[in-house]
């Protein structure tokens, strides 16, 4: 269905829904950010918060049908883009562990090392979000962002049978070693937050190995946080191109192209991803969902906004209940509108647009004759 015959919106509604760059914070500071993937988890409550090896976090990791896995499973934090081996899961497929502290695994130590990650405090819970790893995978991904730190409990991170995709490329075990030297001294720099030193060592490392897909996703991150858009967009394509599987630099362009409302990128780019990781990833719907709307393709914005809700088992994308509301008050489906912005104050009370929302349900409430029905 398209919308060019006009939608009979309320002004405010337009105003909750079209949220872009921020809604999707994820991996890197500042505003208008995401992360591998990231994505970009959308959280309610995008207040910057402190955190530091001290904290400690638990959970429990299945499969989408509730059984334990019984390969090896490792949960792993993704700060400022970088990945962490933290914990292994128990037969009980339970976890806990401190930020940034590791343990005594020697596989982890190994892997950690390797990726010379070390285990330094971590500055801020925006740039951070947990998923578990298990290879032919796709695992939900827990933003920190609005996590209470006296409150450990993740809940449950499901694992999700991917398509095609991963969330690492393979590209990088081909990496000669002095790309990977280059990659390594890039990864220092970023992490101490040099990123004009890190620019020009991710691009020593993409010019000894064009197919270092990681490489170019990295130097990507390194110049959006210098600000070089265009560079960034060049950079994060051409990670794509070198690795069509690695699924990380999908949803950080996805991300780019939002912030610059070029609605057709990000419904190619979202779209590309969704084919090869279906599941595990509602950030990506969401981003689809809302460059839809913005199209006037009703019809995909529901698409996207039912899809990405059937997954989103952990609520980290709410704001598809507002997509979903926006096609419904299309069709003139006021009550069915009030009922998806009261599902989305359920998972999502403490939202920053939240009085604004309970305006917006009063007023659809009082168009559709009546409250609507849960």
């Amino acid at each position: 269905m398209s919308l060019s015959a006009g939608i009979p919106v309320i002004p405010l509604f337009l105003a909750a829904v079209l949220i872009v760059g921020p809604a999707f914070s994820q991996s890197r500071g500042g505003a208008g950010s995401i992360g591998p993937a990231g994505m970009g988890a959308t959280t309610p409550n995008q207040s910057t918060l402190s955190v530091s090896t001290t904290w400690q976090l638990s959970g429990r990791v299945t499969f989408e049908d509730g059984t334990v896995p019984t390969q090896p499973v490792y949960v792993e934090s993704v700060c400022n883009g970088i990945p962490r081996k933290e914990a292994k899961i128990d037969p009980q497929g339970g976890f806990s562990f401190r930020l940034g502290r590791g343990s005594g695994d020697s596989v982890m130590n190994a892997e950690n090392a390797a990726d010379h990650l070390g285990a330094g405090a971590v500055t801020s819970a925006n740039e951070c979000v947990i998923r578990a790893s298990l290879p032919g995978f796709t695992s939900d991904r827990i933003s920190l962002v609005g996590h209470e730190e006296h409150h450990p409990d993740l809940g449950t991170i499901m694992l999700h049978k991917n398509g095609e995709g991963s969330a690492d490329s393979a590209t990088s075990k081909q990496a000669p070693k002095d790309a990977r030297k280059a990659f390594d001294k890039a990864s220092q720099a970023a992490k101490a937050r040099k990123f004009d030193e890190a620019a020009k060592d991710y691009q020593t490392a993409v010019s000894l190995f064009p197919g270092y897909a990681e490489a170019w996703y990295q130097l990507g991150q390194a110049q959006i946080a210098l600000k070089q858009t265009g560079e960034a967009r060049k950079s994060l394509n051409a990670a794509i191109q070198a690795d069509e599987k690695y699924i990380t630099p999908y949803l950080q362009l996805a991300d780019l192209e939002m912030s610059a409302q070029n609605w057709n990128a990000v419904v190619d780019v979202t779209g590309r991803m969704l084919k090869l990781a279906p599941a595990g990833y509602p950030q990506a719907y969401l981003m689809n969902g809302m460059a839809s709307y913005q199209l006037h393709d009703a019809d995909g914005a529901e698409k996207s906004a039912r899809a990405g809700l059937q997954i989103d088992r952990s609520n980290q994308a709410p704001k598809l209940y507002q997509v979903l509301a926006s096609v419904l008050l299309v069709h003139g489906d006021y009550a069915g509108a009030a009922t998806q912005l009261k599902k989305y104050l359920e998972v999502a009370p403490t939202a920053q647009d939240a009085s604004m929302v309970r305006a917006q349900i009063a007023q659809l409430e009082a168009r559709a004759g009546g409250p609507a029905k849960q």
